[in-house]
């Protein structure tokens, strides 16, 4: 009885580490018929994978593009848009300004695509004016209708006895506590006569 074993171990995987001749050698899960020479048993046992050639796509040029040409070029070919904006005043609103795969490359069907699309700047915040203010005028309270430098050395009623130097023309409101004594009858005018 012949014994070889070098037969079933140049051929694959073994199972049965002895070959006898007139038995049969199951390799890598095949049975081989008794009396296959060597060189029969590899070509029919040892086959390369089989390959798979998966189609590519290549991806388009988008950038220039309008928004919607561009998620149209990318469903053309099969391929899916992710969107995203960026604030620019360099581009008009709405058009692609990048893309996240070169131009030409080649991609598996169904590949997502980021696009960044120009949109509109907002506009400049502009601080609110400052409210129209009139100076803070320095008026004395107890006159409200007409402002009395409070600094003043004296006012008068105009067309009275007093000597001024300032002159008031009346009547006007007086509240207390009456600084320049031009509510004399304490009724709350003052300089009603003049």
């Amino acid at each position: 009885m012949d014994v070889s074993v070098d037969c079933c171990q140049t051929l694959g995987r073994l199972e049965l580490s002895v070959w006898k001749r007139g038995a049969r050698c199951r390799i890598a899960g095949t049975i081989l018929p008794p009396g296959l020479d060597h060189d029969h048993d590899r070509a029919n046992t040892t086959t390369a994978p089989p390959t798979t050639t998966i189609a590519t796509v290549e991806v388009p040029k988008l950038v220039g593009m309008g928004l919607a040409t561009a998620k149209a070029a990318l469903a053309d070919r099969g391929l899916r848009a992710t969107v995203r904006y960026r604030s620019t005043d360099r581009y008009p609103a709405g058009t692609v300004i990048s893309q996240s795969r070169r131009t030409g490359a080649g991609v598996l069907p169904d590949s997502r695509i980021t696009m960044v699309v120009a949109k509109a700047p907002p506009p400049p915040t502009t601080a609110p004016p400052p409210p129209t203010t009139t100076p803070t005028r320095n008026c004395d309270p107890s006159y409200p209708d007409i402002c009395l430098d409070p600094d003043a050395v004296d006012y008068d009623c105009a067309g009275g006895s007093g000597d001024g130097p300032r002159y008031v023309d009346g009547p006007i409101r007086v509240r207390p506590p009456d600084p320049f004594d031009l509510d004399r009858e304490g009724d709350g005018w003052g300089c009603e006569r003049g």
